[in-house]
């Protein structure tokens, strides 16, 4: 694993929901952050890709990580 980290905006979108969900399962950082301005689905998002891999999915939203 890697220990970057990497910040995908408009992460709960269509290619940005891909770009969290294989760079969790391939482990490429050691935290990826998403930023979209839908809370409900980065959450949803985060959640179930930490339940598949290592990497820390967190929320990123005005400028703070929840």
């Amino acid at each position: 694993m890697n220990s970057g980290k990497v910040i995908v905006l408009g992460g709960c979108g269509a290619v940005g929901s891909v770009a969290v969900r294989s760079s969790a399962a391939q482990g490429l950082f050691s935290k990826i952050l998403i930023g979209d301005m839908d809370t409900t689905k980065a959450k949803a998002l985060a959640a179930a890709e930490t339940q598949h891999a290592p990497p820390l999915p967190q929320i990123l939203r005005g400028g703070q990580t929840r």
